[in-house]
């Protein structure tokens, strides 16, 4: 127990020492803050939207009672809400894995530095383990304090907002106290474990020494794990058709899922594969980024895994008719009440992803600055061009950029098709869904250029330290 308290004071005097620093270090350890703040408060909000459809669902009130009350099976609009609600959440969680991931490592070259340090001082590896963790929860605690704030405050906020012609109530959206815990737990939970495999890939002996683990070559055994996706996927789309109960939704939401994890396991082995053909270009540029992308294809993926997941969303929501008919008779009204709610929800999901995604791209190419400060010094003191580390940057991003914007748009139409030809089949057909498809792809570039461009003054300062290796 005396150890415990011992390493957590430890962990709280560097921290104060990492904001006494002038290396970025404070830096950092904010972007790692604010990245589970966002986490917390996406999560918490989703979550209590998700709350909200579930308890409409299973106790009606207003205009919804009343619409039970003359029609039982109207329950089963409700409950295909509350489903729409939960496949909102499952697609928005890879994002906010991401972000919380991203967050956890953070800083990793100078976190290795400090980490060396502490075993020359005596420190086990176990202990130094320990200590890490213990600063990662304190991010990851603090964060989730304070999205749980933001979560509170902007509740009133919803009230704006109808949906099933009743407007979002604060009240409704109020998670139980469970249900909080479970959000911020995970939260914190995915921080530290995200933590603890970042650690996994360093050994730091004894003598303060830190090894990074060589990251093997990817294998082909990716593109043929993904190729029985897609053909699984094909068989199961075809003999469970779209249909008008609720198993078929379910089993495609599934199948979606299923994909998405699919691409995400082919996708860096063929960024590598690509970059090796790159690499040989007469570009010194391209080359470099290149390389780059050849030596860490996981971690170039996961910067822009989100907008492929974002794209995917739009290109479904493109295929398909996005309103609901307005002719129901006698509730006419209640219908043309509900006619945009499709459209609103897609908007808000694919906003919380566009915010997540922004956010991690930016605190990953913060990171990445910094940890490449001595060799971006190194390069400007032999005379290269500042302009060419700046293209190197963004030939590195935009280049598997395009590789997440195209598969995630094929993938989304491709899964859309089922759907699409069904509505088409009763005269529904696709209205502003290729919009709201053609919006994501726009948002997907502009914040990736713009996370870019927020970096450069960080690229800039960090040219204009001067300093020697051993300071």
């Amino acid at each position: 127990m005396s150890g415990a308290k011992g390493l957590s004071s430890l962990s709280l005097q560097l921290t104060r020492s990492r904001f006494r620093s002038r290396q970025g270090e404070s830096l950092l350890y904010l972007a790692s803050v604010f990245a589970y703040v966002v986490c917390a408060a996406l999560a918490l909000t989703v979550a209590g939207g998700t709350w909200m459809f579930y308890n409409r669902w299973q106790s009606p009130t207003g205009i919804l009672a009343e619409m039970i009350g003359a029609d039982p099976t109207f329950g089963n609009v409700l409950l295909f809400y509350f489903v729409l609600a939960v496949i909102a959440c499952a697609l928005v969680v890879p994002s906010m894995v991401s972000l919380a991931a991203s967050a956890a490592v953070l800083g990793a070259r100078g976190r290795e530095r400090r980490l060396a340090s502490l075993r020359l001082l005596g420190l086990s590896s176990g202990e130094v383990t320990r200590m890490s963790l213990i600063d990662t929860l304190i991010q990851a605690a603090l964060g989730s304090a304070v999205g749980f704030v933001v979560y509170w405050a902007t509740l009133p906020l919803w009230h704006t907002l109808t949906l099933i012609a009743l407007p979002v109530e604060a009240h409704e959206m109020w998670l139980p106290w469970w249900l909080l815990a479970a959000v911020l737990g995970g939260t914190v939970l995915i921080g530290l474990a995200a933590s603890w495999w970042g650690l996994r890939q360093v050994r730091i002996s004894p003598l303060g020494v830190a090894r990074r683990a060589s990251r093997p070559a990817l294998r082909a055994w990716r593109l043929a794990a993904f190729v029985v996706v897609l053909a699984l996927a094909f068989v199961t789309l075809t003999v469970f058709p779209p249909g008008r109960s609720l198993l078929p939704f379910l089993i495609m939401a599934t199948v979606i899922l299923v994909v998405v994890w699919g691409i995400n396991l082919v996708a860096p082995w063929l960024l590598q594969q690509a970059s090796r053909l790159v690499a040989q270009a007469p570009s010194p540029s391209l080359v470099w980024a290149a390389r780059r992308v050849q030596a860490n294809p996981r971690g170039t993926w996961q910067r822009v895994s989100g907008l492929m997941l974002l794209t995917l969303i739009g290109g479904y929501i493109a295929m398909m008719p996005i309103s609901l008919n307005a002719d129901g008779g006698d509730r006419t009204d209640f219908f043309e009440a509900t006619l945009m709610d499709f459209t609103k929800g897609s908007v808000i999901a694919l906003s919380v992803g566009l915010v997540l995604t922004a956010t991690s791209i930016l605190i990953t190419q913060a990171s990445a600055v910094l940890e490449r400060a001595e060799q971006s010094r190194a390069l400007d003191k032999m005379g290269a061009p500042r302009g060419y580390i700046s293209r190197v940057t963004w030939l590195e991003t935009l280049g598997p950029l395009v590789v997440a914007l195209a598969m995630g748009t094929l993938a989304g139409v491709a899964l859309a098709l089922p759907m699409a030809q069904a509505a088409a089949s009763v005269g529904a057909e696709a209205t502003s869904g290729p919009l709201v498809l053609g919006a994501v792809l726009t948002a997907g570039v502009a914040l990736t250029i713009g996370a870019l461009a927020a970096t450069q003054p960080l690229q800039r300062q960090v040219l204009a330290v001067l300093e020697r290796r051993n300071d």
